[in-house]
């Protein structure tokens, strides 16, 4: 059951939701504050002219595939005014490099480590103009994309991108999560709980000694029960002239 802020120390809540799924080759630590900001960018966008899309570069740190932090954005705005589909021509993708060349000038050390945009077509993927863009501004292999897709009940989802031996998979996200920062912050706690939690290795049970077999139990010898034979009645002559009684009967 998800801890409320109230029950949770403050030692234990987080600042980040780590995105991430068995197997991964990336760990990407997104920042609440980074979440709430771009929650908004991209319901503004919406509300105000209904179907248009919103997006922009991604600022963090990022030391490894395994450590991706994403703690702020900047959004660009396109040439193109009369499109709703966030879709970079070659304008914008200078914008892009603009970016870039100014981040190390922030005193915060912040760099840009992929892009975002909001995604109001069907499923969650990326276009070709997507995979263009990528391998053309975002080749590092801790540059992410990502999609934010506002649905018709009023929330949101979303999906990271990434590199995975120099391929992208984006036919879809790996691990896609509701975009709300609320929600997002409750599962960063448990996050942080389960970081907390002792790691226990099953104890090893030894194997069982090899005992000796055990004796055979000496049992006492059965009595016979076969009843014993009469004795043998002494023979007759059965000839009543014998001459067996007659000498008999002198004795």
């Amino acid at each position: 059951m998800p801890h409320s802020p109230a029950t949770v120390p403050q030692a234990l809540t987080s600042e980040s939701y780590i995105w991430s799924f068995p197997g991964s080759p990336v760990r990407i630590y997104l920042h609440l504050k980074a979440a709430e900001r771009l929650l908004a960018d991209v319901t503004q966008a919406s509300g105000a002219t209904p179907g248009r899309e919103t997006g922009g570069v991604l600022l963090g740190r990022a030391e490894s595939p395994l450590k991706i932090e994403i703690m702020d954005f900047e959004a660009i705005v396109l040439e193109d005014q009369a499109s709703e589909k966030f879709t970079l021509a070659e304008p914008d993708w200078e914008k892009i490099d603009e970016v870039k060349a100014a981040t190390p000038a922030h005193s915060d050390g912040l760099q840009v480590v992929g892009y975002y945009r909001s995604h109001l077509r069907d499923d969650l993927s990326l276009d070709e103009n997507d995979l263009n863009l990528f391998r053309s501004r975002f080749p590092q292999a801790t540059d992410v994309c990502l999609l934010i897709k506002p649905l018709a009940d009023g929330s949101t989802t979303a999906g990271f991108f990434f590199w995975d031996n120099g391929a992208i998979e984006s036919g879809f996200s790996f691990n896609e999560f509701p975009f709300d920062p609320e929600r997002l912050r409750l599962e960063a706690m448990e996050q942080s709980l389960a970081a907390l939690q002792p790691k226990t290795r099953p104890a090893e049970v030894s194997p069982a000694p090899a005992s000796d077999p055990p004796a055979p139990s000496a049992r006492p010898p059965t009595p016979c029960t076969r009843p014993r034979s009469a004795p043998a009645a002494p023979l007759r002559c059965a000839k009543s002239r014998c001459r067996c009684k007659r000498a008999d009967a002198r004795r």
